[in-house]
């Protein structure tokens, strides 16, 4: 499950490559919004630039990121639902590399 209003599991980064995410399901068609951040030891996670993007049941996007340019070894994703839903849960995957650019 993804964790909305919270960061997500760290992986290390292999490569400059974009991150993978897929939405498999997301509670009461509700949308959310995320971000891959670097993870920089300790628990402690930066926001590297990284842009923004849109995820609802279904959506899979490889996503842009700053991790490895910022001199990071480790990603992150930082995802937050849409503004006055209280409690919402979204299921998916992601990788911290997509080998695909």
């Amino acid at each position: 499950n993804i964790k909305l209003g919270q960061i997500y599991r760290w992986e290390k980064k292999v490569d400059n490559s974009k991150s993978y995410m897929k939405c498999n399901t997301m509670t009461n068609g509700y949308s959310y919004k995320a971000k891959v951040v670097a993870n920089i030891g300790g628990g402690t996670r930066k926001d590297v630039g990284s842009p923004t993007y849109d995820f609802v049941t279904g959506t899979t996007r490889r996503m842009t990121n700053y991790v490895m340019e910022k001199g990071y070894r480790a990603a992150a994703i930082k995802a937050n639902a849409g503004i006055n839903i209280k409690e919402t849960t979204a299921t998916g995957v992601w990788s911290p590399d997509s080998y695909q650019g």
